[in-house]
């Protein structure tokens, strides 16, 4: 054979090999490297894509490619990163070369219509191989609609998450879903629109992707829940000096990672926002920007979640990572000097530019700091108290009771606390509360006081025991009152009762928003006076003062509601500031007449008692309840129920 037959016959060979060959599939980055063009309509910079200029986009990219192992994407993210180009060229990757029913969802059908005339039109537009694919919308037979974009072999379908007509009965096998953070909870009272669109693919279920996207909003939102259960990746960019790799974070030790480390952060001199630059978490040296296009190069994509549901990959990422040219880090440090003056533009910094939640930060008791209203008296009471009243709380193993004094001005003293343990669905705890209530305390001058009225509460543990109780007590001393909380907030801390109860017996309805605001603001109040509370030394142990400490106000963004003020438990256990709140509805309970009336009293308690006066605690009792009605009340209604 000839040496031009045998190199013919090498060619054949080669090439007839290659004809068995599965043609290699392209990623979502290189479809975009090698077709994408875009358009001066959308883009700052139009021409040919290069994803080189955003290096780590292309990890998010090969994420969402079709050949990629996951098939459930979530990205939190600032604003203005190149995820919207990302997700565009995802579409276009399908319409191209892989056809087939895909799903975009916008907030709602008005965002949809703006994102399909401004976004992707003009990238229909601006791509050879896929104008070719799309006809014009003008032509006859186009399937070429505002909300529709139709190739051979595959659709593109754009819907509002405000709509479960748009969501409903289309098939989707690539599902993006935009902005999910201003979703609304629940579409037309179908339920989640999320959850609906997923419903559409679910026929597609081993080639099916799924995209989430979002800038964050406030704490707890939807996109922060679904960032939360995925393997939280951060893009890691390399120290100039060291070397060390770590992820990217803005000004201050209080920003730190998931485990509890500094990262890389960027700070600027006080006042001087152009002094911007990167601070190593390693070796402290600081990076000017100028480094910044030879970091992002150099970064990569890594897994910070120990646990997760191993379908679902999560990418975190903020506007310190913008490429040169985007945003620098002097405008972000400017940005955020402004911020710093206004609560508004402080959240808008953290959402948009550091890609993280609002958390609103309220006011805090410190247990620490209460242990400087920690008193000592030598007698039961001490002077100045006008009256008695006390709080029950109850739990399963024991009944919590806390006695507190009074004056007319609200200033409150603690008087005694006692943990009646015990099984409280018997009645041997309490028989041991009935006791309790009857004791009789004593002031420096010897006169005796007994607690006026006392507040059980039958909204948690051991309901019907609760009301078993307090039917009992109808006609005793003290008077004994079953509240309840309620949720409704701006209402008054007691309103008027009810008996719409099996026991039929008058429960008093208090609002836990408002007992809240008063307690926590008594408990700031540094000065003996009018609404200070005083805690006594022998009483007030570490737990009772963490206890105290354990709620806190804060301000969170509600759909549908605004901005609302919500408490916060910081603790498991906040007992001793639920009983703060009892005791005030058992004084409120009592009425105005009686809180003024303790002025008269505190003075008369304040002098000496003569050896022939009547103790106190047998004087007649006082106006407003008179034995007489109370014991005809309970004749009435105590029926075959029997007292405890």
């Amino acid at each position: 054979m000839s040496a031009t037959a045998a190199a013919e016959a090498t060619l054949y060979t080669t090439a007839f090999r290659r004809g068995f060959e599965l043609e290699r599939q392209l990623t979502v980055t290189e479809w975009a490297d090698t077709y994408r063009v875009l358009s001066s309509v959308s883009s700052a910079s139009p021409g040919q894509y290069r994803s080189s200029r955003i290096p780590y986009i292309r990890g998010f990219m090969d994420a969402i490619s079709p050949m990629s192992r996951p098939r459930r994407v979530v990205v939190m993210k600032a604003s203005q990163l190149g995820f919207s180009d990302a997700l565009y060229n995802l579409i276009g990757y399908g319409l191209h070369l892989r056809p087939g029913p895909v799903l975009l969802v916008m907030p709602t059908s008005n965002a949809a219509k703006t994102v399909s005339k401004q976004r992707i039109a003009p990238m229909i537009e601006a791509t050879p191989v896929l104008r070719d694919l799309v006809k014009d919308h003008r032509s006859r037979d186009s399937k070429n609609t505002l909300l529709s974009k139709e190739v051979p072999g595959g659709i593109l379908m754009l819907a509002g998450a405000n709509s479960a007509i748009e969501l409903r009965n289309r098939p989707a096998r690539d599902l993006i879903c935009d902005e999910i953070d201003a979703f609304p909870d629940d579409v037309d009272g179908e339920g989640d629109p999320i959850m609906l669109a997923e419903a559409r693919s679910a026929t597609f279920s081993r080639t099916r992707t799924e995209v989430l996207v979002s800038s964050p909003t406030f704490k707890g939102s939807r996109i922060e829940r679904e960032y939360a259960g995925s393997d939280r990746r951060r893009y890691f960019i390399p120290c100039r000096a060291c070397g060390h790799m770590d992820c990217l974070t803005f000004d201050g030790a209080d920003r730190v990672t998931e485990d509890g480390r500094q990262h890389h952060r960027i700070e600027y001199d006080a006042g001087r926002p152009e002094t911007a630059r990167m601070v190593c978490s390693e070796c402290r040296t600081g990076t000017d920007e100028r480094w910044k296009s030879w970091m992002l190069a150099r970064g990569e994509w890594r897994r910070t979640a120990e646990e997760w549901d191993g379908l679902t990959v999560g990418f975190h990422l903020s506007s310190l990572y913008s490429p040169p040219g985007w945003l620098s880090w002097a405008e972000i440090a400017a940005s955020h000097r402004k911020a710093t003056q206004d609560r508004s533009l402080l959240k808008a910094f953290v959402n948009t530019v550091l890609g993280e939640c609002w958390e609103e930060r309220g006011e805090r008791v410190k247990s620490k700091g209460l242990k400087a209203r920690i008193e000592d008296w030598a007698a039961d009471v001490p002077v100045g108290v006008g009256g008695l009243v006390a709080a029950v709380d109850v739990q399963d193993d024991r009944l919590e009771v806390l006695v507190k004094g009074f004056d007319s001005d609200e200033q409150s003293w603690m008087i005694d606390f006692k943990q009646l343990y015990g099984d409280t669905s018997q009645r041997q705890v309490w028989f041991d509360l009935g006791l309790l209530l009857g004791t009789v305390y004593k002031n420096p001058h010897g006169h005796e006081l007994k607690i006026d009225a006392v507040a059980v509460d039958t909204g948690g543990h051991r309901t019907e025991e609760a009301y078993r109780f307090v039917r009992g007590r109808l006609g005793e001393s003290p008077r004994t009152y079953a509240i309840k909380g309620g949720n409704v907030p701006g209402l008054p801390l007691v309103q008027r009762p009810t008996t719409r109860n099996r026991y039929h017996v008058p429960l008093y309805s208090v609002c836990s928003d408002t007992g809240n605001e008063i307690v926590f603001a008594r408990l700031k109040i540094e000065t003996p006076g009018p609404g200070y509370i005083h805690l006594r030394k022998s009483l007030a142990d570490d737990e009772y003062l963490a206890q105290l400490a354990a709620e806190r106000p804060m301000w969170k963004y509600m759909k549908g509601r605004g901005r609302v003020q919500v408490w916060d438990t910081v603790r498991e256990r906040n007992e001793a500031f639920d009983l703060e709140k009892y005791a005030l509805a058992a004084l409120y309970i009592l009425g105005p007449a009686y809180i003024k009336d303790l002025a008269e009293r505190a003075r008369t308690f304040s002098a000496p008692l003569p050896d022939n006066a009547t103790p106190a605690s047998e004087a007649p009792e006082l106006a407003g309840s008179p034995r007489s009605t109370r014991l005809k009340f309970a004749r009435r209604r105590q029926g075959i129920i029997g007292k405890l």
